[in-house]
């Protein structure tokens, strides 16, 4: 079995990927723009005179935080300018040691979503799998497959339309914590491995990281919504980050170094981390003490 850092998902209204895929449905029938992507080559694709000014534009649209329904749309025009026919972004964050999330949009067949999510493929998908310890773009087919259950993930994949895939991982800077990855697909074989990769991948990278850069926008807004982390507390964690003790932090504030203590306690205790050097940690990366 792959080891998997895909464990312990929780669900929010936006999590769920059929949210994601249904909220433009006219677009289930042809993903991305696969009429316009069968018959071109790659290389005929991204060497059209156009091909960068329209993903500077979209990479734009991404960074103005549009709303999760004007994103899927979005994702939906990424996969068309990169000449591809199915695409979809996995974003996974973890914000503490027990607690882990997946968000998934799709601008794909919502069948291979609905098989995808059912067959827990999350756990064995060797391109995910890639995209955790990896940052370089990659043709799906330079990758080993692993035991029989990533190779039945990748099969689920090729009858859905990525005979060919090509896989671009973004990572933030606070560790394999923030990691998403967006996925292109072909229905044609070898479309991918073709001419055209060198340049497909700066523009799809470019966008990979603005897609990672929003989601991480919109997790920040609804981790502060639910943490609960008060002025006093990030008072403490920035103290912290300085190396303070708590015997320095008591005396700056004028209180006890059991209260000090105690207000750690309770911290962690409503955050939901063990300790304080995980509550500082967690802080970080979510920018909260920026």
């Amino acid at each position: 079995m792959v080891a998997s850092p895909f464990a312990n998902p929780f669900a929010d209204p936006f999590a769920n990927p059929f949210a994601n895929t249904f909220a433009n449905p006219d677009k289930r029938s042809k993903p991305g723009s696969a009429i316009a992507a069968r018959g071109h080559t790659l290389a005929d694709r991204v060497s059209r005179p156009d091909y960068a000014l329209h993903f500077s534009a979209l990479a734009e649209r991404i960074a103005e935080g549009p709303d999760p329904c004007s994103a899927l749309e979005l994702l939906h025009q990424c996969v068309a300018v990169l000449g591809a026919e199915q695409g979809f972004l996995i974003s996974f964050v973890r914000d503490s040691i027990d607690t882990a999330a997946c968000r998934l949009m799709v601008a794909c067949d919502p069948v291979w979503c609905q098989h995808y999510l059912e067959k827990d493929c999350l756990q064995y998908d060797p391109w995910l799998l890639y995209a955790t310890r990896h940052s370089e773009p990659v043709v799906a087919s330079c990758l080993p497959v692993g035991p029989p259950s990533g190779q039945a993930v990748v099969n689920l994949a090729r009858a859905h339309g990525f005979a060919s895939a090509a896989i671009f991982p973004a990572h933030s800077g606070a560790g394999l914590s923030r990691i998403s990855v967006l996925v292109l697909g072909s229905s044609q074989p070898g479309y991918f491995e073709a001419d055209g990769f060198a340049r497909l991948r700066v523009g799809a990278r470019t966008l990979a990281a603005e897609f990672h850069d929003w989601w991480l926008k919109r997790i920040r807004r609804e981790f502060l919504l639910r943490s609960k982390f008060t002025a006093d507390d990030l008072d403490l964690l920035r103290r912290q980050q300085l190396g303070h003790t708590s015997k320095k932090m008591a005396i700056d504030l004028g209180m006890t170094h059991q209260s000090i203590n105690s207000r750690y306690q309770r911290m962690n205790q409503r955050v939901g981390v063990l300790n304080r050097r995980s509550a500082l940690t967690l802080a970080q990366e979510c920018g909260l003490l920026d």
